[in-house]
């Protein structure tokens, strides 16, 4: 439960820190650049996506996170694997990993099964952030 709470607070100060962000003139090398609106809509739809994610990958993994200290020539050892949603011409598939990190640890999953439910679960959203 403590965990979901920290994650959903880290969004919310995410969301927070790129709106003020975003509101401000960027300087790119003496000029100023002003994001559109539809720029900002188009980045806190992209939070709101990767806070659904992975706030749902949390309650899958009840407290588990990735251990790369082991990431050993292990292939027999399914425990040391570590599972991810990839995505290739629209379609989503499970990737398992046990030496290459290819992502942040908030998107691993413990198991192939949680991998599958959450794809279940969420394949619009994940297709569409996937995409950004």
């Amino acid at each position: 439960m403590v965990d979901i709470f920290i994650i959903d607070l880290w969004i919310v100060l995410s969301m927070l820190a790129v709106l003020i962000w975003l509101s401000q003139d960027l300087d790119t090398g003496g000029r100023s650049v002003n994001l559109t609106e539809e720029e900002d809509k188009k980045e806190l739809r992209r939070l709101f996506l990767e806070n659904k994610i992975t706030k749902r990958i949390a309650e899958l993994n009840e407290g588990w996170v990735p251990d790369w200290s082991t990431a050993k020539y292990d292939y027999v050892n399914e425990a040391k694997y570590k599972y991810v949603i990839e995505i290739e011409e629209d379609d989503l598939y499970v990737n398992a990993h046990f030496r290459s990190k290819t992502t942040a640890n908030k998107f691993y999953l413990k198991t192939r099964g949680l991998a599958d439910q959450l794809v279940k679960e969420l394949k619009p959203e994940l297709i569409e952030y996937l995409y950004y």
